[in-house]
């Protein structure tokens, strides 16, 4: 959920292509504006940017009234609707999922938006914390990894690369479980799939013999690291 500010400045970009493409104007209701002042205060204040109740409440309904605009142009768009872009079809799905997690999070009643301000404060204390610990984690077992198959830096296949980004989110989901228990889970969970979907590789065929290897190597590497640590207390 830190990513409401950065999601809703793709959407504006989207917004401006709407209003040179499709002669749509929302630029009246944009809340961007507003969220860019709310990230500088997190920024300010060295802390993340999780927009709590009362600013929801506040911002929600500028920020809705510009996606249904946005939404609004989009259907009415003749020139978009017979583009055969292949790419703007699939910026135009993207932004329509981005678009829902912000709709989810501002609707009161979504199962979503109750998970999200019952962890507000747990996340504010413990995003930063996790995400540089699964960070390091995650370079180091990069490293460990391609130097365990002998690789050089030519020879890291996408596949690989995928297992890396697996294992990221799997460290945070894991740590958001631990920290913050199953709702925060799910709210990270849920977020990170769309924005895998739109930022990352398609890691949907990882070679299962290369998975099977990989988590091999985990279990090596803890067993190593538990028995290093077990000799010693």
């Amino acid at each position: 959920m830190q990513l409401i500010p950065h999601i809703l400045l793709m959407l504006e970009g989207f917004s401006t292509f709407l209003d040179e493409t499709c002669d749509a104007d929302c630029d009246n209701s944009s809340p961007v504006g507003d969220w860019r002042v709310e990230k500088l205060k997190c920024i300010v204040a060295n802390e993340a940017c999780f927009p709590c109740s009362e600013q929801l409440r506040r911002l929600c309904p500028k920020t809705l009234q510009f996606l249904n605009c946005k939404s609004r142009a989009l259907e009415d768009c003749e020139e978009l609707a017979a583009a055969p872009n292949t790419n703007l079809s699939v910026f135009t799905k993207y932004s329509m999922k981005m678009e829902n997690i912000v709709r989810d999070v501002c609707n009161e009643n979504s199962s979503f938006h109750k998970d999200y301000v019952s962890k507000i404060n747990c996340y504010k204390r413990m995003y930063f914390k996790l995400t540089d610990y699964c960070w390091n984690m995650f370079n180091e077992t990069e490293r460990d990894f391609i130097e365990y198959l002998d690789l050089t830096d030519k020879e890291i296949s996408d596949e690989i690369k995928c297992l890396m980004i697996g294992y990221q989110d799997a460290c945070l989901a894991e740590k958001f479980l631990l920290f913050c228990g199953i709702d925060a889970q799910r709210i990270f969970v849920t977020t990170q799939r769309i924005f895998q979907d739109i930022f990352s590789l398609d890691c949907s065929q990882v070679d299962e013999e290369l998975k099977l290897k990989f988590f091999s190597f985990c279990e090596k590497m803890w067993k190593i690291s538990f028995e290093g640590t077990f000799g010693i207390v």
